[in-house]
């Protein structure tokens, strides 16, 4: 199970997520930032997916690399990613394919993500949460 909410903050914009798992979290991140962006696609546009194999010291950068490896997919092919797939998860690694569509228009595109402004635990309920600062453009 995975979910994530929007949440609007001065200049930039904020992502709760949820994931009953670490890799649900990271799925519900992917999520979040696709549904924060505002794309709009073609009717007829094709899902495309796109390869990634990152690694990092911890989680916390693991998180941090997939929203980058994300938006730098997004920046270069002009797409958005709406979901993951993964072949592999662990606390340093993670493979699969990040899946999206090309964008006509991007309401409100985003420019980076950073670990310093990843928080990231385990909930009282035992959910993964996570809270991620995304900057649009704009900002």
């Amino acid at each position: 199970m995975q979910k994530y909410e929007i949440i609007p903050h001065m200049a930039d914009l904020r992502i709760r997520a949820l994931g009953s798992t670490r890799a649900g979290l990271l799925i519900a991140v992917v999520k979040g930032m696709s549904a924060a962006i505002h794309p709009t696609f073609a009717d007829n546009a094709e899902e495309r997916e796109r390869p990634f194999s990152i690694g990092a010291p911890d989680f916390n950068g693991l998180l941090d690399e997939l929203m980058k490896t994300a938006l730098g997919f997004s920046e270069k092919n002009g797409e958005v990613y709406t979901d993951v797939r993964f072949d592999l998860v662990t606390d340093k690694e993670a493979r699969g394919v990040l899946i999206g569509k090309s964008a006509l228009k991007m309401e409100a595109p985003v420019k980076k993500a950073s670990v310093q402004e990843v928080s990231m635990e385990k909930n009282p309920e035992g959910m993964w949460e996570a809270t991620v600062v995304l900057h649009p453009e704009s900002a």
